[in-house]
């Protein structure tokens, strides 16, 4: 596209953001088969006819990157009131474009629980600690954050433990025939390993095929996304399932003890108390009070997880909190048990005994 029309084309739908359309692609929970989320992506009205990346790239060499993903991110916040229950919404921000002031006054003051911000590739980050002090804020406001397109780019080993996330989204090409592929089947073993460790999800995007979505749940891989799964569409709809895949209960509902102090930041747990767990403002687990120590950022476990994978991701915590119980939480990171250790060893055992 030459130049002149982009110059026209960008200024014309900052000037009228209904002209940006965001459509929404369902995320899949693989393990239950239903719908947990969606991500927002954009589609433009007019007479231009061109795909998503090429307009922010245009906008981007015209110095109004930032002005277009702010309008994008704005229409997604219109869009909350239409999420269903349990599920988020993921919306993508460039690392440059969270530290500038056009997007941090669109998120500024915003309740963004049920958000997910997805840390994109667009460039490489350039001062690490700028941009972890951007993305405290947005988690201090409800948002949990995702490292996008692991695995290719910008977004290396280093990128993904420097930003910590709750979701590591694989790159597609990743994805992409790892039915077929060891090596590709290697290295999503190696995040979803990285993953555990970070007390994150692993979400897979780009499934087209019903080989790699069995692979990849069968991997023990939590969350997909791919045109093989849904498409990308105007409205969210809750009731979306895996094609083929059975319902499955709340794996670890049984399991939960729900006899604990819960406590608000500062507070002290009564005397006697084996463990208590300490939340913020939005009910997220924020520490672990648990025989005379305080564990910040426990780990956390979906409460439709299943038990097997819990134990392998508790056993790759430090031999100091390896046995310590575990905050089950709900889709939206709201506590709502704990997961003693112990009583998932015994359940894992008693299945043994009854499925040998």
């Amino acid at each position: 596209m030459a130049v002149p029309e982009w110059r026209t084309a960008v200024p014309a739908v900052l000037d009228q953001p209904e002209r940006i359309r965001p459509v929404f692609q369902p995320i899949f929970d693989l393990q239950r088969g239903v719908v947990c989320g969606f991500e927002m992506l954009a589609r433009f009205d007019s007479e231009l006819q061109a795909a998503p990346d090429k307009w922010f790239a245009a906008a981007a060499q015209l110095g109004i990157g930032h002005q277009l993903e702010a309008a994008l991110i704005a229409r997604g916040l219109e869009a909350r009131h239409r999420l269903p229950e349990n599920c988020f919404l993921a919306v993508n921000v460039g690392p440059d474009a969270l530290l500038s002031d056009t997007v941090g006054a669109v998120l500024a003051g915003q309740d963004l629980s049920r958000i997910v911000v997805e840390v994109t590739e667009a460039a490489p980050v350039e001062d690490y600690d700028a941009l972890l002090r951007a993305l405290s804020v947005l988690r201090d406001a409800g948002a949990m954050i995702a490292v996008d397109d692991a695995g290719a780019g910008y977004a290396s080993l280093n990128h993904v433990m420097q930003i910590r996330p709750d979701f590591v989204k694989l790159d597609r090409a990743l994805v992409m025939d790892v039915d077929r592929d060891p090596a590709k089947h290697a290295l999503v073993e190696t995040f979803g390993v990285l993953a555990g460790r970070l007390d994150a999800w692993l979400l897979a995007e780009g499934i087209e095929r019903d080989g790699e979505r069995e692979v990849l749940a069968a991997m023990g891989v939590p969350l997909a996304q791919g045109f093989g799964l849904g498409r990308p569409a105007a409205d969210m709809h809750a009731g979306l399932r895996v094609p083929g895949a059975p319902a499955a209960p709340d794996a670890l509902s049984a399991l939960l003890c729900t006899a604990f102090p819960v406590l608000g930041d500062g507070e002290h747990p009564p005397a006697g108390s084996e463990a208590a767990v300490v939340v913020d403002r939005l009910l997220r687990p924020a520490a672990l009070l648990t025989q005379g120590r305080e564990v910040r950022l426990p780990m956390t476990a979906l409460v439709t997880d299943q038990p097997a994978d819990v134990a392998q991701r508790a056993l790759t915590r430090t031999s100091v909190e390896r046995f310590d119980p575990i905050c089950c939480i709900d889709e939206r990171g709201r506590l709502i048990g704990l997961l003693p250790f112990e009583q998932l060893v015994r359940h894992l055992a008693s299945t043994e005994r009854t499925h040998p």
